[in-house]
């Protein structure tokens, strides 16, 4: 008889547990809930109050089961650093448990700052990925994935060390800019852009010196 996973469960339970909160509020909510935010704070989508609340965390449980699913299927699942199999594991859980509640909030007058919530937590994200890209081996799951890495056990290491240093300079940034300028927060997503295009260059420049 096989384990039940109980980490997907957990997972999946708290991924929906926002429903409760908005079938309590659901009398109460306007008919449209802001989704989105911009860099400046200000709300720019909208969606029904039954999507945001219910929909939502529907859509974050059907993630969380394909990334536990693709932890599973990836045969070369043991390289993955075990932090970062926990980071997957968590990652929408944890969205949904800060942003489903953050939506409902602020369709009912509250004004959280989620011009500072939200990049904070993406370059905490960012920070804690990073430091531990360098210590995953090569994997159809995590780290830079690409044709000259998954062929060179060097390659991989070197490029993946040097993507991590750059994912977390990125996340600090973003969280610094999260509380000193959140109108600027946008540029730790332009620094990771930078990194992971620079990571594929230096990945490359390594494959043609044979490495």
């Amino acid at each position: 008889m096989k384990r039940v996973d109980r980490t997907l469960l957990l997972t999946t339970a708290l991924c929906l547990a926002p429903m409760l909160l908005a079938a309590a509020l659901y009398g109460r909510l306007p008919e449209r809930v802001p989704v989105h935010w911009n860099f400046a704070g200000e709300v720019d989508g909208w969606a029904s109050r039954a999507f945001a609340g219910l929909g939502i965390p529907a859509l974050l449980a059907g993630l969380n089961l394909l990334a536990h699913a693709a932890l599973r299927l990836d045969p070369r699942r043991a390289g993955i650093a075990r932090p970062l199999r926990v980071i997957v594991q968590w990652t929408a859980p944890g969205a949904s448990l800060l942003c489903v509640p953050l939506m409902l909030a602020c369709a009912l007058g509250v004004d959280p700052p989620v011009e500072r919530l939200a990049p904070a937590a993406c370059g905490l994200l960012l920070a804690v990925t990073g430091n531990y890209l360098p210590k995953t081996r090569r994997s159809w799951m995590a780290g830079v994935r690409l044709p000259w890495t998954l062929c060179s056990e060097e390659n991989w290491r070197r490029t993946n060390r040097a993507a991590g240093a750059g994912i977390v300079a990125s996340g600090l940034v973003m969280l610094a800019l999260a509380w000193a300028l959140p109108r600027a927060a946008w540029l730790g997503l332009a620094l990771l852009m930078a990194v992971l295009l620079a990571s594929c260059a230096y990945s490359f420049a390594l494959w043609r010196r044979g490495i």
